[in-house]
Parts: structure tokens; sequence; C-alpha cells
């Protein structure tokens, strides 16, 4: 088990220099600092990309669930979520909604999309399955909050019906 959270994109702005140029002049109209900050999500997608090329180059990414989430929107005075409304501290969807990326070879289809509703207590249940958890121990003897997200990783017209947070 492996938690990575990387500070990478949160103030103070620290740009990586040698990255500027890919970004210095485009999109003004989404405020100043951006290409500087545009810089430090560049890195961080290169170092997941380095973290998941390690996986992949040891074998072990065939035994590995990886998950890539947010712990809120962005920083509404760096970035901006448009169409969504506002950013990082407001329960609007610009502050709330955040990206939700799974990959596990062989037992999520790459490149799918899912537009299911989903919630951060969802995520325990979905690790504790993909370890090998039985479903019904997990609600039944365990009570905990959210559902496993397992049923969505299946391709079948029925998987979204299989996941009913309100159960």
């Amino acid at each position: 088990f492996l938690y990575y959270s990387p500070y990478a994109v949160h103030t103070p702005i620290c740009p990586v220099d040698s990255l500027l140029y890919k970004y210095e002049g485009k999109e003004p109209w989404m405020g100043q600092g951006n290409a500087r900050y545009a810089t430090m999500i560049d890195n961080l997608d290169r170092n997941i990309g380095d973290l998941l090329a390690m996986l992949e180059s040891t074998g072990v990414i065939k035994n590995t669930l990886v998950v890539f989430t947010s712990d809120n929107g962005g920083n509404y005075s760096i970035t901006r979520q448009k169409p969504l409304r506002a950013g990082k501290g407001s329960y609007y969807e610009g502050g709330i909604r955040v990206p939700l990326i799974f990959k596990w070879k062989g037992k999520v289809n790459e490149g799918e999309w899912c537009d299911v509703s989903v919630d951060c207590t969802d995520l325990f249940p979905t690790i504790l399955e993909a370890a090998g958890y039985d479903r019904e121990v997990l609600y039944d003897e365990m009570a905990i909050d959210g559902r496993s997200l397992m049923p969505l990783f299946k391709d079948t017209d029925n998987s979204k019906k299989a996941y009913d947070h309100n159960t």
C-alpha cells in the first residue's frame, strides 16, 4: 500500500522554471500566475507518470489499484473551473467536483468514463473489496459508510444500477 499525497499544486506558487516556456502568454483570461501554476501541474503529471512507469517496469502494476483524486476544487484566485461556479472552500461544484481516476490493469477498462456521482466515503469500501473483502462483510458486519465502486468497474449495462448509494 502506498499513499502518495503531493503538495505540488498548492500555494505558494513555486514554478518549475524549465517548463515556463510551455505556458507563458497562453490563456490570459485565467488570471495572473497561471503559467507558473501550470508548470506545477505539469510537473505533478510527470511525477505520476514516472510512478506508473516504475510500477509497470517492475510488474507490480498487475496487482495494483491506482486511485487518483483531489480533496477539493481549484483555488479560484489562481484557476477557473468554468463552467462550474466558485472554487476551493465553496460548496458550489467548482469547490467540490474533483477528478477521480482508477487504474487497475485487467480490472478497469482504460479510457472509460462514468458519470455516476460518488463520494469520498466510497473509497474505503472500494479499496477493501479490491483487497478481497466480501461485500456482505463490508456492509453487514463492518457497518461502514460509503459503497464500493467495484460494480462501476465492470463493463456491463447493469453496472451503474449495481451501484446504489442509498442501500
